[in-house]
């Protein structure tokens, strides 16, 4: 099953043999997802913002958030390494509830600070 796994992911044109390698790759993906699982229930994800400005007259017009996990060993994990992994194991649910709590949370404090007139986005999960 990991074999033809990673021959899909490679585009469905090559073949792959079962070997170590894969074996090692699919117990790393089962950890990643259990810690997941556990940040997601434990508040260990982050909401990062961005803010953006208009070149001409430098006023705050946009902030953006981006999806963070700042992981005790692996250090800030990026959306688009836990994303697929969330995607594939029924986290996704989970996952975008979080984000969501967290925003509305965050929310008074970034209008506090930004201002009434700034727009803000988040991009959601795709199945979301």
């Amino acid at each position: 099953r990991s074999a033809m796994h990673e021959a899909r992911r490679s585009g469905g044109e090559s073949v792959r043999f079962y070997s170590e390698t894969l074996r090692l790759h699919s117990l790393a993906r089962l950890d990643l997802e259990r810690e997941l699982r556990l940040a997601i229930q434990e508040d260990g994800l982050a909401l990062r913002y961005a803010a953006r400005c208009d070149l001409a007259t430098g006023r705050l017009t946009a902030v953006h958030t981006y999806l963070r996990w700042p992981h005790a060993l692996r250090g800030e994990v990026r959306a688009a390494e836990f994303l697929p992994i969330a995607e594939g194991t029924g986290l996704a649910g989970p996952l975008s509830q979080w984000a969501l709590r967290r925003l509305r949370r965050d929310l008074p404090r970034l209008r506090e600070v930004a201002g009434p007139n700034v727009r803000y986005s988040f991009g959601a999960l795709r199945q979301h």
